[in-house]
């Protein structure tokens, strides 16, 4: 299976997304844009809808076309028999034995139709566009969360590594002073629990990297052996950060634009509306003509028939009354949608700035912690202070610095919601950086 860095990849994403230019291939670090030009022609779901929307392109033009005439023809031939001509018809002795003709139906009706057919048809284009649109945005956001994922348990793969080799040192070290009579065993609990807490952090900072190289993975639509020592956007070097009121107000009016679910039921109101029309319609007569030729036994003949339907037993009452029924349906989903996005915009705006919040009253804590564990190492030095003090004081920095990155990350999942409630980036990729994170 090819990586993601593979030339070829480039020259997929070139051929089948112009938009992206000529731009060198695999860049260093990859973007959230980059990964998703790898989704867009690797993941197969991705493809699929493409598909879709590239059928509902094709049915368009179909509707959009000019309907067909049937074309009818009809022969027959009398034998002359042995019988003589006695038997036969006077006006059939002497004649031509054939009789053959040729008509043509033409469907008027569905002529008059046809540009109602053709907006109906658009309409399941636009919905398959929308389709694709919103695909591409969960592609985005799966991408963006396996790269958070893996990051943060990167990070926390370090924290948790770095707080147990303090932790066995200060257990080992209380363990000698138990042994030595210098403290109760009691004094040694606080050690023994702090070792095991780091030992079950580091196993759940594992579990979280797997979870983020596999996320990351499906997201694009390999392997995972396809994206080992993938240079990633480095998402935890800056902190989040929330719109202001103005520019909050102005990206909660262009979410009732700019969301798929919302335009959708847009789309399918309006589909609803033309149906009705065409139920509408239905209930006058529908005409058809036919004119044709007929060669009958030697006499040459130009027929001209017409037929329609005599709505005689109903006015197509029942098929309209349905047809409104979904149109007013389909008006409550559209009201629906629109306070589901702006309630949606409006929540997760709210935790955004709480999650804020905690990551600064977050940030101060550890700040504090380094300041003290700073300090403990000085006054070691200065041998005012022990080894068992300067680790316990490293130990609660390490947890200060823990809390924080969980902090971090929670404030980076809470901007990832706002993102999806405005379906919108809020803030551009991060810069390419010197110190790149790379999955392993």
């Amino acid at each position: 299976m090819r990586g993601v860095d593979d030339p070829q990849v480039g020259q997929l994403i070139r051929a089948q997304i112009p938009s992206r230019g000529a731009s060198s291939w695999p860049p260093s670090p990859f973007t959230l844009d980059d990964l998703l030009a790898v989704a867009q022609v690797e993941n197969r779901t991705l493809k699929a809808a493409r598909a879709d929307l590239q059928a509902a392109l094709g049915t368009a033009r179909s509707a959009a076309e000019l309907p067909n005439p049937t074309l009818s023809l009809a022969a027959d031939h009398y034998l002359r028999s042995q019988m003589g001509t006695a038997q036969m018809g006077t006006a059939q002795v002497g004649s031509a034995p054939w009789l053959w003709g040729a008509s043509l139906d033409l469907p008027l009706t569905a002529l008059r139709n046809r540009s109602l057919q053709s907006a109906l048809a658009e309409t399941r284009v636009r919905t398959a566009r929308l389709d694709y649109a919103e695909r591409l945005w969960q592609s985005r956001r799966e991408i963006r969360s396996a790269v958070l994922t893996l990051q943060v348990g990167n990070a926390q793969m370090a924290l948790a590594q770095e707080a147990l080799r303090a932790a066995t040192t200060l257990d080992e070290a209380f363990a000698h002073l138990v042994a030595m009579g210098e403290t109760a065993p009691a004094q040694r609990l606080t050690a023994s629990v702090a070792r095991l807490q780091a030992q079950r952090d580091v196993a759940s900072a594992q579990a979280r990297r797997v979870a983020g190289e596999t996320g990351l993975a499906h997201a694009l639509g390999l392997g995972v052996g396809a994206i080992h020592g993938l240079a990633l956007p480095p998402l935890l070097q800056t902190a989040p950060s929330a719109p202001d009121a103005a520019r909050l107000a102005a990206l909660r009016e262009q979410a009732l634009l700019s969301r798929a679910d919302v335009e959708t039921a847009l789309v399918q109101y309006d589909a609803t509306e033309l149906e009705l029309q065409r139920e509408v319609r239905a209930q006058y007569p529908q005409i058809t003509l036919g004119p044709g030729y007929t060669y009958d036994h030697g006499l040459r003949k130009v027929d001209f028939n017409a037929s329609l339907t005599v709505p005689l037993f109903n006015r197509n009452g029942g098929a309209i009354a349905a047809a409104q029924a979904r149109r007013s349906a389909a008006g409550d989903r559209l009201e629906a949608a629109q306070a589901t996005a702006l309630a949606d915009v409006d929540g997760t705006a709210a935790a955004l700035e709480q999650s804020l919040q905690a990551l600064t009253a977050a940030r101060a804590l550890q700040e504090v912690d380094m300041q003290v564990a700073a300090r403990t190492q000085r006054e070691m030095q200065e041998g005012a202070a022990d080894r068992l003090a300067l680790l316990t004081a490293e130990l609660a920095a390490n947890s200060s610095t823990q809390n924080a990155l969980s902090a971090l990350d929670q404030s980076w999942q809470a901007q990832g919601a706002l993102e999806d409630a405005l379906r919108s980036p809020l803030q551009p990729d991060p810069p390419p950086r010197n110190a790149e994170q790379t999955v392993h």
